[in-house]
């Protein structure tokens, strides 16, 4: 009832052509009174997840991923160990995490609080930060915001092991789900319970809205998007820092 009520003060306090929700999950709250309101879904993904509460240990959760998988990940690990100690770390706030983080956001982008609920675990190799995981924690589930990890380890498996170790942890702090978020990497999927549709929705309110949903957001800008997707990294990275030095103009 709060929402629709919101909805009917816009509709009568404002002038609008049209409403746009982005990366709406289809078990939010909003999601009924969208579809209520004859919303429309011009773009849908899906965001995988692990069901950590379906199993009692991580050792039980594990059994459910191929014998090659769990072979393939004792391999990379033995590996790993080859080039020096491997540990991994989680902080839950203050200055050493904050520089972590920095350093994480650094390679994702290639160039003393808990309030935020936002957890930072680091595999390190002989000291060395080698893969980030940033998440968000709310009641018993996490949201994996950033996996990154540095180039030079790519072939030990450091991503890998790093989401292993953290899904350990998870069980150790009776973690209920893991949220891998949008999009739908195989990568992800190859980890996953389920996922969760994620939409964007319009309502367009006039004709003009209609128009931009249906030409713009419905079609030029999903082709868009499909076509810098199909890019090479290099060209789609030039093509991201090339926006964001725009952008901050």
């Amino acid at each position: 009832e709060i929402l629709r009520a919101a909805w009917r003060f816009l509709k009568t306090s404002a002038r609008i052509d049209l409403v746009q929700l982005r990366h709406v999950r289809a078990d939010a709250v909003i999601a009924p009174l969208l579809s209520e309101l004859n919303g429309e879904i011009i773009a849908r993904e899906k965001a995988p997840y692990l069901d950590l509460s379906s199993a009692e240990s991580f050792a039980d959760y594990e059994k459910r991923y191929s014998k090659q998988s769990r072979h393939n990940r004792r391999r990379m690990a033995r590996r790993l160990a080859e080039a020096g100690e491997v540990t991994f770390d989680q902080y839950l706030g203050g200055w050493e995490a904050r520089n972590l983080t920095l350093q994480a956001m650094h390679m994702k982008a290639g160039t003393g609080n808990r309030s935020t609920d936002c957890d930072l675990s680091v595999l390190k190799v002989n000291g060395e930060p080698t893969a980030f995981e940033i998440a968000f924690t709310c009641k018993r589930r996490i949201a994996m915001h950033i996996i990154v990890y540095a180039p030079k380890y790519e072939k030990l498996g450091t991503g890998t092991i790093l989401l292993e170790r953290a899904l350990r942890s998870d069980f150790d702090n009776d973690v209920a789900v893991r949220d891998m978020l949008a999009p739908a990497h195989a990568y992800k999927m190859n980890w996953a319970d389920g996922s969760v549709d994620i939409c964007d929705w319009v309502i367009p309110a006039s004709i003009a809205g209609k128009l931009y949903a249906r030409i713009y957001l419905g079609f030029v800008r999903t082709r868009g998007k499909k076509l810098i997707s199909s890019l090479p990294d290099p060209l789609r990275r030039a093509i991201a820092s090339w926006y964001s030095a725009v952008a901050r103009q």
